[in-house]
């Protein structure tokens, strides 16, 4: 799937990554999260953590 460039800063070398979160949604564990990148260029902005790849990039690309 492709990810759309953040929609704060228009940086396109954005990534998904996989990270630990701890947060009432994961309880503590792995997670997937599409992440701008400042050491990249960007300007540090996260989507939320999500359990599969699939839904990272669904709710990253649905950022305005």
């Amino acid at each position: 799937m492709e990810l759309k460039p953040c929609p704060f800063c228009g940086n396109k070398k954005v990534e998904l990554v996989e990270e630990y979160e701890h947060t009432s949604l994961h309880h503590g564990g792995w997670a997937y999260v599409v992440r701008c990148n400042f050491l990249k260029g960007g300007c540090g902005a996260k989507g939320g953590a999500r359990e599969t790849i699939e839904e990272a990039v669904l709710l990253w690309n649905r950022r305005k």
